[in-house]
């Protein structure tokens, strides 16, 4: 059997899932700063990308506390849910099925009354007395009043119910608000600190380029230097007098081998350009994906309703008294239904016929294939019709 949490062992979660988000906040920070805070491990940034940098990080900062004010709202709502559903579930199963028979009983004499009107009449016209007449009179005003008042008292309960759930439905709509809030939050401090640090790659890659550019060139300059030190010393034996002709020839074969040696060294120095050049601009960051902003506002459009098949029992089945999977007993203001996969003890919002129920999960069920819940007799009275269906279709969303 599972076992619902309760709201105190949910709270925990919630301050963990703050603060893991902060931490997302703040690593997104750092990894945008680490090139000013070390700058020996990369290039000198320009003033305009360490400015970008102090907005990125300002942005992240008011982010961080957009979403922590947003998601205390959604603590307080989510509090009020969880009230607001309490107080829905005491009316329907307490308060509404009690004012709803004694107005029952109220209309039903009344009706009488109307029914008997030329017995009452008989009865005032043959008093004996002024004072007995009176004395009737007001009897039978007083009976009337307070049938009158019952039903009035009905009416003003089916009112603040209907007003609770309004209530709900704003309190539910808010959250969801919230919680888009704090996942724009997140996602504005994400990429202004993606921006920031995209611009201090591109201008690293760029100063890397040049550095590199600077080294080919130096390079050249010394093989230049070098092959004119080598033909200057040839030249020079070249010139001494009573020179051998093998000693002319083996300086020859050696200066020419220098040569294309040198040669090769140069055009290796020129091969090795473009591939600094191009390596710095393999490092730029790729651009954050959509799917998750995509996803999220599909999420929230949807609101958390599903439908599915349903059924109720305990009417005329011999379910009636019987004892449920949470304990409670399946009565006439039983506001319970089943399922099978839903923990005990939660809430769910259930609307069929244009009108809209709250009822909690304390039993499971139904085990007929294509079917999600079963409603108890309450939950299956409070929606217009569904009795005589027997099984319809209904829209329904777990609060909590």
């Amino acid at each position: 059997m599972l076992v619902p949490q309760s709201r105190a062992s949910r709270v925990p979660f919630k301050a963990i899932a703050r603060i893991a988000c902060t931490a997302g906040l703040s690593a997104a920070l750092v990894c945008g700063s680490v090139a000013t805070v070390f700058p020996a491990s990369a290039f000198a940034a320009t003033e305009a990308s360490e400015s970008n940098l102090a907005k990125a990080k300002e942005q992240v900062e008011d982010a961080s506390k957009t979403f922590e004010d947003s998601m205390s709202k959604v603590d307080e709502l989510n509090d009020k849910i969880d009230d607001t559903s309490n107080e829905i579930l005491r009316i329907e199963e307490e308060v509404l099925p009690e004012q709803r028979s004694r107005a029952a009983e109220a209309a039903s004499d009344l009706y009488k009354m109307q029914c008997d009107s030329p017995n009452i009449i008989s009865m005032l016209m043959n008093s004996t007395s002024l004072e007995d007449f009176l004395t009737s009179t007001k009897y039978l005003s007083l009976i009337q009043d307070k049938h009158t008042d019952e039903l009035n008292e009905l009416k003003a309960v089916e009112d603040d119910l209907s007003a609770k759930m309004d209530d709900l439905h704003t309190a539910l709509d808010d959250a969801d608000a919230e919680k888009d809030k704090a996942s724009a939050a997140l996602e504005k401090a994400q990429t202004a600190a993606d921006a920031a640090q995209s611009q201090v790659d591109s201008e690293n890659a760029a100063e890397a380029k040049a550095i590199a550019e600077a080294a080919a060139a130096l390079q050249a300059q010394s093989d230049a230097a070098k092959e004119a030190e080598q033909a200057s010393s040839t030249s020079a034996e070249d010139e001494r007098p009573g020179l051998t002709a093998s000693k002319a020839e083996s300086t020859e074969t050696s200066t020419s081998a220098q040569k294309p040696s040198s040669d090769k060294t140069s055009n290796e120095q020129t091969q090795q350009k473009p591939a600094q050049n191009d390596e710095p601009e393999q490092q730029q960051p790729s651009q954050p994906s959509d799917t998750s902003s995509n996803d999220s506002s599909d999420s929230s459009s949807s609101s958390g309703w599903m439908t599915g098949v349903a059924s109720y029992y305990g009417i005329g089945d011999g379910f009636m008294g019987g004892m449920t999977a949470s304990g409670d007993i399946v009565t006439e203001s039983s506001m319970g239904v089943a399922m099978l996969n839903v923990p005990l003890g939660t809430k769910v919002e259930i609307s069929y016929g244009g009108a809209t129920v709250v009822a909690v999960v304390n039993d499971r069920g139904p085990y007929v294939h294509g079917r999600i819940m079963d409603l108890q007799p309450a939950v299956a009275r409070s929606l217009p019709g569904f009795v005589a269906a027997g099984v319809g279709t209904i829209s329904y969303r777990i609060i909590g």
